[in-house]
């Protein structure tokens, strides 16, 4: 387990809604991501059905939403792109001022995913993204039933 001392960088990137697959941007991206880093990169799938990155890259863990109201049930999606479905249906949601909104959407899914990534990781700090990713698989809720 790290020390109270261990400093831990993140570095986000997030293309534009719409971002061309074939541009340099996400070349430099898929570089980023490649998984042999220690960086874990958790994204929301498109809400529409259209090519989007960087989520549909193999070493990013993907996320569509499910209405199932335990913040820490988790579906693995056997037929990808998407590999995993987690709430993000009437989620409240921090707004301005102090006050909260009732939203809905994938990107509203991604943080109990990304949550669930960080607590594997406070445990297992050693993990590797490809390794976080098939735990997540193995302890879904649908485990059993995913094959």
């Amino acid at each position: 387990m790290p020390s109270a001392e261990t400093t831990y960088r993140l570095t986000v990137q997030v293309p534009p809604p719409g971002a061309d697959p074939s541009s340099d941007r996400r070349l430099r991206m898929r570089d980023t991501l490649r998984p042999n880093r220690r960086s874990l990169i958790v994204a929301s799938a498109h809400n529409m059905p259209v090519r989007s990155y960087p989520w549909r890259f193999a070493s990013v863990v993907s996320v569509a939403s499910h209405d199932i109201a335990d913040p820490l049930a988790y579906l693995r999606n056997p037929d990808p792109p998407v590999e995993f479905y987690a709430r993000g249906v009437d989620v409240d949601v921090a707004w301005a001022d102090g006050s909260t909104l009732r939203a809905s959407g994938n990107s509203f899914a991604t943080p109990h995913i990304a949550g669930i990534c960080a607590l594997i990781r406070s445990k297992h700090p050693d993990l590797t993204p490809p390794e976080v990713k098939t735990l997540l698989g193995l302890t879904a809720t649908n485990a059993e039933d995913a094959g």
